[in-house]
């Protein structure tokens, strides 16, 4: 055993739908961390949320709400199917066909399945433990990118994305 897997804990527990919840005890058993698993239901919704990476030179966490409109610039959208409770579906694989429009087009979709490698200039990819990425650019002017993503079953998911 290696230095770096020595504080691992491994624990078989039986299935069983509900909570699931860690508790982290320092040596004199006080509580010091606490984390939890819910058990999510069917998926009943698609959830798309946008992330603006920083630009060269603003650090690592910028809160950027528009893009530049700049062929330089792109946003990823985690693409997530959700339960009633807004819990990402683990075991969904559905498939989502993503469709963009306006002032920006979208550069690549995927999943983190090793099995499932299919291209990524594809408008269509398979939900890999109940999540997807796309990954948008826009054109060089103003305007907003309207995206969005169907799925057999579910409502249509749609963002609007500014480019300024």
């Amino acid at each position: 055993m290696q230095e770096a897997d020595e504080y691992i804990a491994v624990f078989q527990v039986p299935y069983k739908a509900g909570t699931l919840t860690a508790i982290a005890l320092d040596a004199e058993g006080k509580e010091v961390g606490r984390t939890s698993l819910e058990t999510a239901g069917e998926a009943v919704a698609l959830r798309l949320t946008v992330d603006l990476p920083p630009l060269p030179g603003e650090g690592s966490s910028t809160g950027r709400t528009a893009l530049q409109a700049s062929r330089d610039d792109l946003a990823l959208i985690l693409i997530e199917a959700i339960d009633a409770q807004g819990r990402v579906v683990p075991t969904t694989d559905l498939a989502v066909d993503i469709a963009v429009s306006g002032v920006g087009e979208r550069v690549a979709s995927g999943n983190a399945a090793i099995d499932d490698m299919l291209s990524v200039n594809r408008p269509h990819v398979s939900l890999y433990r109940g999540q997807a990425q796309a990954i948008v650019r826009p054109y060089a002017e103003q305007g907003s990118i309207e995206v969005s993503v169907t799925a057999p079953g579910l409502p249509q998911a749609q963002v609007s994305i500014p480019a300024k």
